[in-house]
């Protein structure tokens, strides 16, 4: 190349510069230092990864504090400190899957392949086919991932800096001086992250602080997008000669007018243009639920010294008001504008609030041009939808707008805007899905797509005792079925029984190996209520509550309804039921018959009860609960059945309390996990001695690793039974589906107006999904069921899918009850059954 030619090349690279940029010179990244991501200006940044709940669910009262609360995180920041919030919105959730699978298959959380391994000693074959059949189908279906983080960064006080502007001062050696520099930010940053986690504290929002593998693996992501997690450079692996940004920029960028590409993404800014007419914590929360994936919610506030603010926003007033009021022309823009600041300025004076500098803008990806263009129109369209406000397509600024969405980069969005502390704090996106238990033991979703876990047990519920209601044709039938389906399949110590007077959980019992006890009046179904002394009593010591349920028993057989039981007459009931027990190890219910006669010389009362044991010792019902010996309830899961009952009322009350003495052995060993699900079962315990027996069996359960879900169709149903405070106040878990009427009642079953608006909005499309309503606790949320094809198949109690199973198990008379819900899901599959996806189809 002669001069000539190198000279045009020179000019031509001086004119239009190089298409792929070297990234790295952009990145404000110097190290990681003390857990700390230390900027090139200086910045110091922390990283938080919080665990927000919907707001918008919060007792109304509770919701006016949390947005108080809000400007009072705001309030305390320091000047010149920066927050940015980003939320990451991600198609598919691989991490809750593998999670669940482990959890679930009794791996330790590995991957997938691990848990298989490792579980499969732990679970038969057919729990762990659902468990991969059910992770499959979450796996083939539109799912999504939102996290939030909070980005901290603090700037050195006065502009500080270890160094002069020209060169270092030689007084002491630049080492020494860099080390006593970095711990005096440390303090100063430190600061900043006590103020921001006692903050979120106050808020009650969860969080936890990255660590520093974990804020590189972020940043690596956002910078090298399409990269393997394996190219990751890992903390140790850093060069200490070598800048952060020159080790965590791998991938070359192409910046054009419109958009960004990096490898094989392509990436678009959109900003906020005009703000909103109101203020209004909805605002980012509509925003939130109108994007999809994949895209990053960036929204960056700026701590502003109030008093100089102040002063720069009254020389632009001023400046505002000579363009405004010239004599030559009148600017209407300016003069807006000139009212705007004007009105600012006196809000601030007149409060106690601060002034702040703020930005908002999404980030939109995609794996084609085509495919960005297609997913901006929707964003556009979010930031319209709320009160006139106005997002636009940051042409020329998409470069900037990408380096946004990491920590110390928060400066980079040049459309900002001022707002004082109330207005603010309506931006903030503090409201979110909660992610679940901490234990991933029940798989569910969103009608948003975003994956969550329950654990039934956990740890944190003061009871684990539950209510489902829902009116017939909302799926409260196979919602339990679900519920307990997935409950059975997370351990082989789970143990279910279920209370039920109609035929919804015939199949589910056919699908595990299950008892299924249709029960009738025959000695088939009879056995001894009086549990083997050595039970009752183990060391000698009598258990109190299983000796007063006991008794209370007896009086549920003797007492007619309406009738209440003294003090008295249960102290000698108790007194014959321990008598019974000091002469034999099994004790059967004429021992203690002969024990009240032996009592009415001095308690003639004991008598009346005697002779009304008549029935139940030597007449009709004795040959069911007057004898020695107990029914088998060994299996995991055990169905009754009372529905044949129903012409023997007294009868059938009676049988289902009994069922608890059944259940005696099972309760006692605690390392068993016991479900207890009473279906319709108000009728049994709509009177004083039912609502005393009923708050017994709760007790008892409780302190027996025992959990009591009742379920109904309607919240009246609960209410007006005696049992209604023994029910209610012990449900810590509830479970609402779409209710036609009583939403008035749901305040008494400790739902707020918000979280009865909900119920309200509630919806579901028979053989696809059922939004239910979930208070976990203290944590709401609004679930989605829509199974797999083998879940359905397992689930179902509709009448056309019975039909079409009975006549696939007459052509295939040889198939086992598991080979056929096999069988059935892949015709589901195939289309020969109603087909899932029209949630898919929908949110896509």
């Amino acid at each position: 190349m002669n001069g000539v030619e190198l000279g045009v090349t020179n000019v031509r690279t001086a004119l239009h510069g190089p298409k792929a940029a070297p990234l790295a010179q952009y990145l404000n990244l110097w190290s990681v230092e003390d857990g700390v991501l230390a900027g090139v200006n200086l910045d110091y940044s922390t990283v938080y990864e919080l665990e927000p709940e919907n707001a918008f669910l919060m007792e109304p009262s509770r919701f006016e504090l949390f947005n108080a609360q809000a400007g009072a995180f705001l309030n305390s920041l320091p000047p010149g400190a920066v927050l940015q919030f980003l939320v990451q919105i991600r198609k598919g959730d691989r991490e809750t899957l593998r999670d669940y699978k482990a959890a679930a298959l009794g791996g330790s959380g590995a991957d997938a392949h691990d848990a298989s391994v490792k579980g499969a000693g732990v679970l038969d074959a057919w729990p762990r086919s659902i468990i991969e059949k059910k992770c499959e189908a979450m796996a083939n279906k539109f799912t999504q991932r939102r996290r939030h983080f909070l980005f901290a960064t603090s700037r050195p006080m006065g502009g500080k800096a270890p160094m002069t502007w020209l060169m270092p001062v030689f007084r002491r050696p630049l080492k020494d001086r860099a080390a006593d520099f970095h711990r005096q930010r440390l303090r100063e940053h430190e600061a900043l992250e006590r103020i921001v986690s006692e903050r979120l504290g106050t808020m009650g929002v969860k969080f936890r602080k990255l660590d520093a593998p974990e804020t590189l693996g972020l940043i690596f992501e956002h910078l090298n997008p399409g990269r393997e997690r394996q190219d990751r450079p890992g903390l140790k692996s850093l060069s200490p000669l070598r800048t952060l940004r020159e080790q965590a920029a791998l991938s070359p960028l192409r910046e054009e007018f419109d958009y960004v590409q990096v490898n094989d993404r392509w990436l678009r800014g959109v900003s906020l243009l005009r703000l909103p007419e109101g203020s209004h914590p909805a605002y980012t929360q509509r925003v939130l639920n109108a994007l999809w994936p994949d895209c990053d919610f960036v929204l960056t506030v700026h701590a502003l010294d109030t008093e100089k603010a102040i002063s720069s926003l009254k020389l632009k007033n001023n400046i505002t008001r000579t363009l405004a009021f010239s004599a030559w022309t009148k600017n209407y823009e300016a003069e807006q504008k000139h009212l705007e600041l004007d009105e600012l300025i006196t809000e601030i004076r007149a409060s106690a609030q601060r002034l702040f500098r703020f930005s908002m803008s999404v980030l939109v990806r995609g794996k084609s041009l085509d495919e960005l263009r297609d997913k901006t129109g929707p964003v556009l369209s979010a930031f319209r939808d709320f009160a006139s406000a106005e997002g636009a397509s940051d042409d020329m600024n998409h470069f900037r707008l990408f380096l946004q969405s990491i920590p110390g980069h928060a400066e980079l969005n040049d459309r900002k805007f001022y707002a004082q502390t109330d207005a603010l704090a309506g931006f903030l996106p503090l409201s979110g899905t909660w992610r679940g238990s901490k234990d991933k033991k029940m798989l569910l979703e969103t009608p948003m797509g975003e994956l969550f876990c329950l654990d039934p047990f956990d740890p944190e519920l003061p009871a684990k005792h539950g209510l489902v209601l829902g009116t017939t044709g909302s799926g409260k039938s196979f919602t339990v079925n679900y519920l307990l389906n997935n409950f059975i399949i997370s351990s082989p110590d789970n143990h279910v029984v279920v209370i039920d007077v109609g035929g919804s959980y015939r199949k589910m019992a056919k699908a595990f190996g299950g008892e299924y006890l249709e029960v009738t009046l025959s000695e088939r179904y009879g056995f001894n209520p009086f549990p083997l002394r050595s039970r009752l009593a183990p060391g000698g010591v009598y258990d109190d509550d299983a000796v007063a349920y006991l008794s209370l028993l007896i009086s549920r057989m003797c007492v007619s309804a309406g009738k209440t039981v003294s003090v008295k007459e249960q102290g000698f009931l108790e007194r014959a039921i321990k008598n019974a027990y000091a002469q034999k190890e099994e004790v059967v219910l004429s021992d203690v018959r002969e024990e009240l006669y032996r009592l009415a010389s001095e308690r003639p009362a004991a008598k009346d009860y005697a002779d009304s044991l008549e029935l139940w010792t030597t007449g009709m019902y004795g040959r069911l609960f007057n004898r020695p010996g107990n029914l088998n309830v060994d299996n995991r899961l055990v169905v009754f059945d009372l529905q044949n009952l129903e012409n023997h009322a007294s009868l059938q009350a009676v049988y289902f309390f009994v069922i608890r003495s059944i259940l005696w052995s099972k309760l006692q060993d605690r390392k068993l996990r016991k479900m207890i699900v009473i279906d319709e079962g108000w009728k049994f315990f709509n009177d004083e001695t039912g609502s005393e027996l009923i708050q017994n069996l709760y007790r008892t359960a409780r302190k027996f690793n025992g959990a009591i879900f009742s379920v109904s169709q309607s919240p009246k149903d609960f209410l007006d039974t005696k049992a209604a405070s023994a029910i209610v106040g012990n449900s810590y878990v509830k479970y609402v589906l779409k209710l036609t009427k009583g939403h008035e009642l749901l305040s008494q079953f400790d739902l707020n107006p918000n979280e009865i608006e909900a119920v309200k909005s509630l919806e579901s499309k028979p053989g696809l999904f059922s939004d239910i309503f979930v208070k976990f606790g203290t944590h709401p949320l609004v679930a989605r069921i829509e199974p797999g094809d083998l879940d359905y198949c397992i689930c179902t109690t509709d009448a056309n899918d019975y039909i079409k199973e009975n006549r696939l198990r007459e052509k295939n008379p040889g198939l086992s009850e598991q080979e056929l819900l096999i069988k059935l899901s892949a015709l589901r599959a195939a289309g020969d059954m109603p087909a899932r996806g029209t949630a898919e189809r929908n949110r896509s």
